[in-house]
């Protein structure tokens, strides 16, 4: 049986281990367990093995920092209300009837050979950057006037030079005509 360490005092990546605890009634192993502060504040219990391996850096505060961290690039994916944003619903709409043959609006789009330009493709990042977020504004009626992206040049790709925000009524006054059919 190897001689055990005392590890009191010592300090693990956040965790500083106060005292040997008896082994919990659920674990069948004969390792040592240690009573271990956080720098967050809470307390935890973990094996010598595991605190000097650094299989165990925190009480798990760590791991969640760094998950926050990771998730929270532009804020658009989750608002306050837990539902994407408008504008990464915009984007992630656009690139689907342009590139999912099984969306309903492809044949009118991807199927027509409109595109999203390759910057907007890799990332909503690049598309926030050259569109901004959708605007929002209240209409003289009172009620919210909605934006949705169009295309100035209905033949044209989806692409910075060639896209912006626009109401109903902007858009209903842009749209491509079907050949064979006039306005």
């Amino acid at each position: 049986m190897p001689k055990l360490v005392d590890m009191r005092g010592k300090k693990f990546s956040r965790l500083l281990v106060i005292k040997r605890v008896d082994r919990p009634r659920h674990n069948k192993s004969n390792q040592a367990f240690w009573l271990c502060s956080c720098e967050c504040g809470n307390e935890i219990i973990a094996t010598g093995y595991d605190l000097r391996s650094a299989n165990t850096k925190s009480c798990g505060c760590l791991k969640a920092e760094l998950t926050r961290g990771r998730r929270k690039t532009h804020g658009h994916t989750r608002s306050r209300n837990l539902k994407p944003s408008r504008t990464y619903i915009t984007w992630m709409r656009m690139r689907d009837r342009c590139g999912n043959t099984k969306n309903i609006g492809y044949r009118l789009y991807g199927g027509m050979g409109i595109e999203v330009c390759p910057r907007w493709i890799q990332s909503f990042e690049n598309f926030l950057s050259d569109m901004g977020p959708t605007p929002e504004e209240m209409a003289p009626s009172g009620k919210r006037r909605l934006y949705s992206i169009d295309r100035i040049d209905n033949n044209g790709n989806y692409e910075p030079g060639n896209c912006r925000w626009a109401t109903t009524a902007q858009q209903n006054k842009n749209k491509r005509v079907p050949n064979g059919f006039s306005v």
